[in-house]
């Protein structure tokens, strides 16, 4: 009872933005940047209010 048909043979959407964590090293930022520039993807940074319990996205690139 074998299919030759793939059950998830779907295809996978490319990215559009990424977003970093607040707490990333400037050495995988600058990375992370590299790559979303030669793919023109948007990217995205993570920060902490400062008065408030929540992070909020600011676009960086």
């Amino acid at each position: 009872m074998e299919s030759s048909a793939v059950p998830f043979a779907k295809g996978v959407p490319n990215p559009t933005k990424v977003f970093l964590g607040a707490r990333i090293s400037e050495e995988h930022e600058i990375l992370i940047k590299d790559i979303s520039k030669k793919k023109s993807m948007s990217v995205y940074k993570m920060k902490m209010k400062s008065n408030e319990f929540k992070l909020v996205s600011m676009q960086i690139l």
